[in-house]
């Protein structure tokens, strides 16, 4: 009966990080955007980025019931392929959660900034934080620290409060506009065409208006298993449950969104819509300024809780990176009593505190950061189909059926998604990777030329990746949208994309005498 409590505690506690860490800032915004970009389409958005996130959770279940370690995201391909290829998918992840954490308290400060008028202009002038309301984020990112410094138990404590309401705030917001003014005639196009469109695509919208965003926190299921017993029966229980309770969430407020949208504001297409803090605003359209009361007060809590968490697993990927060999060993120090690195809870802090200075907004980012998550998901579906490859015949204690068609598929897919992206996101992505492994090469091999032309060889198939990607991306938003569309375009895009997965599947490690420790034996 006991070990039935303790299954039941830690599922309930993973679940809890699971769902904390996804629904954060992207439920305030990603409905107002995804409706912009897609219509009443988006509902078929928010269910296509759900079976993706899905799929991609329950492969990764199957390498972490193999490699139940801390930050195993970030590590996916230094055990399935090298250390220097596998610094390069690390290093996306790492990219993305050191910008998340400070945009989820951007998240809570620019929705708050409506509620006090007349100190709004103080705060946020020109769609930009001042340097007052830069100061109250950094007091939202001291607070996630703090959250963080104790272990697991205080972070578990923290968030477990603070997902049960951010839970229960959504489902009933969505339950009360849909309740007040619900219009299923906005389903409905001028034509009489079902779920018409925005100004973009039901595929554009996963990337472009936060969808993928918004779903992306099911590694932290991972990161922090670890550190819990049973962990291999746990993890691709709680990834099914906490996306599911999620899928639900997002689909009730994206519905309750477009069907309680005036109509007034149609005039112009679902495009011409604006709103700074969509929701509660809405709310107070709609007379339910008890709900705007509440949904300014629960801005605070939904990114907040996200950060406290994307906080705590960006540490533990650092302390993963450490431990690989892609950073100083001083990062990965094991705190004795609370399993943590706080060297790596607080190196990470000063990053998030200094970011908040360069970026200002909540939108301006947050296509940059999918990017980087999905290069950072990439790896994946690689790693998978690399181990199943290789280690055929291994016992795996949860094993993905058809994994090896799901994960080509999935690679396709998010390939094709950083493929429509906005290409100044694609790019700079892109050349900040580039840049980082530069600095990479040169460190670990300490001045050592051959060494480093090793070490660039042993990830030549990633970085061929990113170039040839980088420009169909550019054909596509630079050229023409109908390049990829066309008879011929597809196709040429299918092949070269399936090219570009076996180089990387078969990616040689030139430094293998150097890499060979880089992972551990897998668990059996």
């Amino acid at each position: 009966m006991k070990t039935n409590n303790n299954f039941l505690k830690d599922l309930c506690t993973l679940v809890l990080i699971g769902v904390g860490s996804i629904v954060g800032s992207g439920w305030l915004f990603a409905a107002h955007y995804a409706s912009k970009e897609a219509g009443p389409a988006s509902v078929v958005s928010w269910i296509i980025g759900a079976i993706l996130t899905l799929l991609m959770a329950l492969l990764l279940a199957e390498i972490a019931t193999l490699y139940p370690v801390t930050g195993l995201f970030g590590r996916l391909m230094v055990f399935s392929h090298n250390k220097d290829i596998g610094f390069v998918l690390a290093a996306s992840n790492l990219i993305s959660i050191i910008i998340l954490i400070p945009l989820e308290a951007e998240a809570t400060v620019q929705y708050m900034s409506a509620v006090f008028p007349d100190f709004t202009s103080y705060i946020f002038q020109n769609s930009e934080f001042t340097w007052a309301g830069t100061l109250i984020v950094s007091v939202f990112i001291i607070f996630y620290i703090t959250a963080n410094f104790w272990g697991l138990k205080s972070l578990s404590k923290v968030n477990n409060s603070i997902t049960i309401i951010k839970i229960v705030v959504p489902v009933t917001t969505a339950i009360i506009i849909i309740c007040t003014a619900f219009a299923p005639k906005h389903f409905i196009g001028d034509q009489q065409v079902f779920m018409p469109y925005g100004h973009g695509s039901i595929f554009s919208a996963i990337i472009n208006s936060g969808i993928l965003y918004a779903f992306f926190g099911f590694p932290a299921v991972v990161a922090f298993s670890g550190e819990m017993n049973q962990s291999k029966k746990l993890i691709p229980l709680a990834l099914v449950i906490c996306i599911s309770i999620c899928l639900f969430i997002y689909l009730m407020l994206q519905i309750a969104f477009v069907g309680a949208i005036p109509e007034n504001m149609l005039t112009n297409g679902w495009a011409a819509i604006d709103f700074t803090s969509p929701l509660a605003q809405l709310s107070g359209l709609l007379g339910l300024h008890a709900l705007m009361i509440i949904l300014y007060a629960d801005a605070c809590l939904s990114p907040s809780g996200t950060g406290i968490v994307y906080l705590g697993s960006g540490a533990r990927f650092l302390t993963a990176m450490s431990q690989d060999g892609h950073i100083p060993k001083y990062f990965g120090y094991i705190h004795p009593k609370y399993l943590f690195s706080r060297r790596a809870l607080i190196s990470i802090s000063i990053f998030c505190l200094c970011l908040i200075w360069f970026f200002k907004n909540w939108k301006s980012i947050v296509i940059l950061i999918t990017v980087a998550q999905i290069l950072a998901c990439l790896g994946i579906p690689l790693a998978f189909y690399k181990l199943r490859k290789d280690h055929p015949n291994q016992k795996r204690p949860f094993k993905m059926k058809f994994g090896l068609s799901i994960s080509l598929f999935i690679y396709l897919l998010l390939t094709y998604l950083v493929v429509i992206a906005e290409f100044k996101a694609v790019i700079t992505t892109f050349i900040l990777e580039i840049i980082l492994f530069a600095i990479y090469a040169a460190i670990s091999n300490e001045g050592d030329i051959r060494g480093q032309i090793k070490t660039w060889l042993s990830a030549w198939s990633i970085f061929m990746y990113m170039i040839v990607i980088c420009l169909i991306s550019y054909c596509f938003n630079e050229l023409s949208h109908k390049i990829l569309y066309s008879y011929e375009g597809f196709p040429l895009f299918l092949l070269t994309s399936t090219m570009l997965f076996y180089f990387i599947v078969h990616q040689k490690d030139y430094n293998i005498d150097k890499n060979r420790h880089a992972a551990p034996a897998a668990s059996l």
